[in-house]
């Protein structure tokens, strides 16, 4: 089946469809000049090896969740359920991840003045609330389906 709905579309539209639109506002929410890695952990480098580490673990996870789709991997279309992978413990692993991972690689970056901080993490928020209405788009269009509702039960 496929999502009609305009909600669904627009989400999708601002994930992907906007590309000139993301490159703008891309700027604002990963603004990495001058700081670096070693200035925000000064003298703490397996801090900063553990941090990297969060930011690999969660691309992986992103990476997992999607090849699950295989061949099913689609926009707007129930194409059938997925529960193996990192499916079998959460319902949206790739968006989840994918924003932990943001938030991750943003954070060290984001010591500078007050008004970039703030401007930053408005960004971020933006950027992260469209992966949750899509999210929730999805969860409206997959209820009608009975497998879905049975893996939301299990979970």
């Amino acid at each position: 089946s496929v999502d009609t709905s305009w909600i669904g579309w627009l989400t999708t539209l601002a994930c992907y469809g906007f590309e000139p639109l993301w490159l703008s506002i891309g700027a604002w929410y990963f603004i990495y000049t001058p700081m670096t890695w070693e200035s925000w952990l000064p003298g703490i480098p397996w801090l900063q090896y553990v941090w990297a580490s969060f930011v690999v673990l969660c691309l992986l996870v992103y990476t997992w969740a999607t090849v699950c789709f295989g061949l099913r991997f689609s926009n707007l279309t129930n194409r059938g359920i997925i529960t193996y992978g990192p499916y079998r413990w959460m319902k949206h692993p790739a968006y989840v991840s994918k924003c932990l991972s943001y938030i991750l690689i943003a954070a060290p970056f984001m010591q500078k003045d007050w008004a970039t901080t703030a401007l930053s993490t408005a960004f971020l928020t933006l950027l992260c609330l469209v992966y949750y209405l899509r999210a929730q788009t999805e969860e409206w269009h997959l209820m009608k389906d009975p497998a879905y509702r049975a893996y939301c039960d299990k979970s």
